[in-house]
């Protein structure tokens, strides 16, 4: 079993073993009450979400990403094409911005258009917009 699975499992047999245990725990009508909502607080808070992580990094990323875009423009300015003027910056950045922007020049690189290649720079703000310009500008 996948580990997102078995955690979807674990967290929908736990809920409701929290909600019975506070109920019981104090009892009568007031008991009730709380365990219906230690149920829905816990079924919210071990609920799954796997994009989490990729937002948060994302939006940790976000502040350098107008700079990095920069620095893409300048060396195709120079006379560069794409894949290398964003590989060139991506070997200059070191860290996650880097590693994502080698990606998708890599798979530019190799043939991907970079509508397909896109995936690579994650949730950035524009790039979705930034693929499509680029597949436009090249055809």
């Amino acid at each position: 079993m996948k580990r997102t699975a078995h955690r979807r499992l674990t967290a929908k047999a736990l809920s409701p073993l929290i909600g019975i245990a506070a109920a019981l725990a104090i009892g009568g009508p007031t008991g009730l009450a709380i365990g219906i909502a230690a149920w829905w607080i816990s079924r919210r808070l071990l609920r799954a979400d796997p994009d989490r992580a990729e937002r948060l990094a994302a939006s940790r990323l976000a502040p350098h990403w107008p700079w990095t875009l920069d620095l893409i423009a300048a060396g195709m300015r120079a006379g560069a094409p794409f894949p290398q003027a964003a590989s060139a910056v991506a070997n200059a950045e070191r860290g996650p911005m880097g590693e994502r922007l080698a990606r998708f020049a890599q798979a530019v690189h190799l043939g991907a258009t970079a509508v397909e290649a896109a995936p690579e720079l994650g949730r950035l703000p524009g790039a979705d917009r930034l693929a499509r310009q680029l597949d436009r500008s090249s055809s």
